[in-house]
């Protein structure tokens, strides 16, 4: 059974994991919400809740300028705080969070088909790897988290078509409330 953050049974709609989201922020303040471990399993980044809170609304509000609900976004990272944040920030503002591995060579077909099969209207990835995105995936508009934030982001041209999936990782945990 599936019950609301008072733990009183209850429908459960597209608005409930971004209500969810906030409560744990409320409730979690300055406690670690993420931390993200290097290769020598050292933790390399630690964001608290309340950074976390702050981080993705303000993303959420500079995607729902250029998104409309139920628009698909690719998410293409390893993982690192900004596919945390920007995961957050998509289930905010009602779009589609579409998780990927990092566009790397070996693995741009897969991305491709990915992207086409999901109807994603923009992919998603680090400043290291969107260079390669656009080479390998030239089908959707590609952009970073920072140029997202940017005080003017570059418009996209939105793809058409329908959706066939949606993939997700089962392999990682994505909601930590």
């Amino acid at each position: 059974m599936i019950t609301d953050s008072a733990n009183e049974p209850g429908n459960v709609g597209p608005d409930h994991l971004a209500q969810e989201f906030r409560a744990s922020v409320a409730r979690g303040g300055d406690q670690p919400a993420y931390v993200f471990l290097d290769q020598d399993l050292e933790p390399s980044a630690v964001l608290s809740f309340a950074e976390l809170g702050d981080a993705v609304e303000t993303l959420a509000r500079r995607l729902s300028e250029t998104l409309a609900p139920g628009d698909r976004v690719l998410l293409a990272f390893h993982n690192d705080p900004d596919a945390v944040l920007l995961f957050w920030a998509c289930v905010l503002v009602g779009v589609i969070p579409v998780p990927a591995p990092a566009p790397e060579p070996r693995n741009a077909l897969r991305l491709s088909g990915m992207a086409q099969d999901a109807g994603v209207a923009l992919g998603l990835a680090s400043a290291s790897h969107v260079g390669a995105a656009r080479e390998h995936i030239a089908t959707i508009p590609w952009t970073t988290a920072a140029s997202v934030l940017s005080p003017n982001p570059q418009p996209f041209a939105r793809l058409a078509g329908p959706v066939s999936y949606t993939h997700l990782r089962a392999h990682e945990t994505w909601l930590t409330i």
